[in-house]
């Protein structure tokens, strides 16, 4: 493994006091300019964050779910202005908790080379591409507190550019890091 890095993390909490959705909605449409959309059960709200920065929602207040969701992307907080943004957004939290991190391991190696073992006998899935190479191996349910998803990240991207994989891949492998091969493991709680 050459790599690990954080690619997506969620917090939940509920508002800091009753006024906390008002300020925080204020600061959404005033500040950053922002529009509210609608979102899917049991969150009402989603907000959209500039540079591509992570999402946030709203739900009605429940004793099942925490009222504020934050997807992020902790790597896009090394830009100063969206650092600062995420310290504003959980400002607003009372008692937030990680619900969810994205954890990517790259790999120089074949993903044909590479398997996670599980002790807890997780069902797993191969999916190949049309020249029988593992473009994606998964261990563990999609809704289970734990799963690992191994993909071909330069395979993904090359699809997204409209190349042929092997033209990225000539590339040299420390010049093209977000296309590196990744695996992220999910853990939700």
């Amino acid at each position: 493994m050459d790599k690990a890095s954080i690619d997506k993390m969620t917090i939940v909490g509920d508002p800091v006091d009753d006024d906390a959705f008002r300020r925080l909605e204020t600061y959404f449409q005033e500040t950053l300019l922002l529009n509210r959309s609608l979102t899917k059960f049991p969150y009402r709200y989603m907000y959209k964050l500039p540079f591509r920065a992570g999402v946030f929602m709203y739900a009605d207040k429940s004793d099942k779910i925490k009222q504020f969701r934050f997807e992020f992307n902790p790597k896009r907080a090394e830009r100063k202005d969206v650092a600062v943004m995420y310290k504003r957004i959980l400002s607003f939290m009372k008692s937030p908790k990680i619900n969810r991190v994205d954890v990517a391991f790259d790999y120089s190696e074949d993903l044909s080379d590479v398997r996670w073992l599980d002790s807890l006998g997780r069902p797993s899935r191969m999916y190949f591409d049309g020249k029988g190479l593992l473009q994606t191996y998964y261990v563990g349910g999609h809704n289970s507190k734990m799963n690992i998803v191994m993909y071909d990240k330069r395979a993904e991207r090359a699809s997204a550019e409209g190349l042929d994989p092997e033209e990225i891949g000539r590339r040299d492998y420390r010049d093209w890091e977000t296309d590196r091969k990744s695996t992220r493991l999910n853990s939700s709680h």
